[in-house]
């Protein structure tokens, strides 16, 4: 969707691109890809915070950082919407409909933030990411 065509010798890409843009608007996340994206959010959720009364920053943040993809997976889910590419992400932030107007920030948190912020943020994200 995001391509530009150069050459096309068969006129057949930008009907290519047509069929991906009404594959994107009207997906639907599967019900098992869901439950699936929860259960490892929930167990993550409680080894962040298990680790927290722990005092243990550095093994709070190292599961926050290793579940920030799963994290994000469990946005795009919520918002019906299939996981753009890693190079994408940021760019297809727009695309997102069932978001919080903060979502930007708790990214920028998760990634660049203080230990404590990165924490916090992942800890936020995966409860946002409950699929109610």
């Amino acid at each position: 969707m995001d391509s530009v065509i150069l050459l096309d010798h068969e006129g057949q890409l930008q009907q290519l691109i047509e069929r991906s843009k009404q594959l994107f608007s009207g997906y639907q996340t599967p019900a098992t890809e869901m439950k699936s994206i929860k259960y490892w959010l929930d167990s993550t959720l409680i080894k962040i915070k298990a680790a927290q009364m722990a005092g243990d920053d550095l093994k709070a943040a190292f599961v926050a950082g290793t579940t920030s993809w799963k994290i994000l997976e469990g946005v795009w889910a919520a918002s019906n919407k299939p996981m753009p590419p890693n190079g994408s992400v940021l760019f297809h932030l727009k695309d997102l409909e069932r978001v919080s107007d903060d979502l930007k920030n708790l990214i920028k948190s998760l990634f660049v933030g203080e230990v404590r912020e990165r924490i916090e943020s992942s800890i936020h994200r995966m409860g946002y990411s409950k699929f109610k």
